[in-house]
């Protein structure tokens, strides 16, 4: 599994809880301490999402970080046809 590629699951379904919740960019990045430009850069793939800014932004959405990773890991096996083998 590329870290690079989970890593970029991992902000789209951050992504789309923030979106889904009606929560700007800017809103978001005031409640977990960092910019707008932040949060835009995560976003588009400018940044590398740090593990304590993903627990950071978890929390302000009200989300389980084990939930947003199993969600991130079903979407990377999705898109790039990964099947693990038990």
């Amino acid at each position: 599994m590329s870290s690079k590629n989970f890593s970029k699951c991992v902000i789209h379904v951050l992504e789309g809880h923030r979106r889904q919740q009606n929560c700007s960019q800017s809103n978001l990045a005031f409640k977990v301490g960092l910019t707008q430009s932040d949060i835009s850069h995560l976003e588009v793939g400018r940044k590398e999402l740090k593990i304590y800014e993903m627990t950071n932004i978890c929390k302000v959405l009200d989300l389980g970080v084990e939930d947003v990773l199993l969600q991130a890991e079903s979407l990377y096996k999705t898109f790039t046809g990964f099947i693990e083998k038990k």
